[in-house]
This record gives structure tokens, sequence and C-alpha cells, in this order.
């Protein structure tokens, strides 16, 4: 869906999506650009427009929306600048049957092409494995943008209640957005290294073969 621009139309475009929560009981994602950010936090640059971010938190508020964090980047927006202002303005907002439905959902800001805006998906489950510890690749870690990734990640999980709770579910959530990332970011590591071992494999034996190795 569009956010339009005009004041009186993002009015009762929210109101529409009010009425539209209010037909359907069951799980429900609402998903679009709804040009507006909650905060200052989600654009690079202080240019939010506060009446826009009303009407985005009022409504995420009144229908208990889950809001969840983004995977793959902080925006999902940019308005192609050599100082680009960066927002995010692209989301999905799961109702709470949804995210009940779908506990191990993520949300996936994709690589920007052509548009101005990222393009976003969302899997409603993914291959963690089954195992019941969470095992952080070492090449991972000594990644330029890792450190910087989890604090994005860290500072944009929100929970309610005390600050051991808080900080449990952080923790709890944190391996997620760090698996999917290191999938996206070295997803082919594992097939690159197989494929060079087996390459290596058939250059030693042509080598063999051919007298060039001996014992």
């Amino acid at each position: 869906m569009g956010h339009p621009c005009e004041y009186n139309a993002r009015a009762e475009f929210w109101d529409d999506l009010q009425e539209i929560r209010h037909w359907w009981a069951g799980p429900i994602c609402f998903a679009g650009d709804f040009n507006a950010v909650r905060s200052y936090d989600e654009t690079n640059k202080i240019e939010a427009d506060g009446r826009n971010s009303g009407f985005l938190n009022i409504f995420i508020l009144q229908q208990e929306s889950v809001d969840q964090s983004l995977v793959g980047g902080a925006y999902t927006w940019s308005n192609n600048q050599t100082d680009p202002l960066l927002c995010r303005l692209v989301r999905f907002l799961f109702s709470v049957e949804f995210d009940e439905a779908f506990p191990s959902a993520l949300q996936i800001s994709l690589t920007r092409t052509v548009s101005d805006r990222n393009p976003l998906m969302v899997i409603t489950s993914h291959s963690l494995s089954s195992k019941p510890y969470f095992k952080l690749e070492k090449s991972w870690t000594e990644h330029e943008d890792f450190e910087k990734k989890v604090a994005i990640w860290w500072n944009a999980m929100h929970y309610s209640g005390s600050a051991s709770s808080v900080f449990f579910l952080k923790l709890k959530n944190l391996k997620y957005f760090i698996y999917s990332w290191g999938l996206i970011e070295f997803g082919a590591v594992g097939r690159d290294k197989r494929i060079l071992t087996e390459k290596i494999g058939e250059f030693n034996l042509r080598s063999l073969k051919k007298g060039c190795i001996t014992s």
C-alpha cells in the first residue's frame, strides 16, 4: 500500500486501516510505504514529520501491532542525493495473532537497485538449527560492519518490563538478526570452500598420475 501526502487524506488513510483491522479478527499483516518514521532513530537526519509519526505510532499502539526490527539495514528509503536522507518508511506491521501464528517470522531488507526504496521480504520460518545452542562463526565477528550492525539491531529492539527481562529478550532475539545477516553476507562461503577443496583434490590426483608428487 502507498501512503497519501495531503494531511486530510492521511487521516482518512489511517481511519481506513483501522476499519480493515476491525473487519478481520484473524492474523493480518499490513505492508507498504507508510511515509512516516516512528522516531528520529529511523532517519539519519532530523527531518521527521511529527504528524506522520503520530499517525503511525497511534495506529501501532491502538492495534497492538508488532513492529518488528529490520534485518539487513536500518533504512528502507533514500532520496538518492550525494549526502542522502535515509529513512525507514517501508515496513510490515504484524497483528498479535499473526505474530503468534508465525513466531519465527523475520523482516529482511534486500538490496536496493533502481528504486529509491529497498525491497522488503518477510519469511515466516527460517532455517535456524533446532540445536539448543547458537553457533557464531568467528569470521562474522571479523567483518568490518559486525559491531555497527549489532549496535543497530540492539537499539532497534524495544520491549517492556524489568531491566533484566528486557535484556534477556534482546539477547534472545539478537541471534536471529546475526544469523540472518550471516546468511546474507557469508551464505556462499561453505559452498566456495567445498568447490575449492574439490578442485585441489582433483589437482593432486592429476599431479600424482603425472608423477609430479613423490613420497
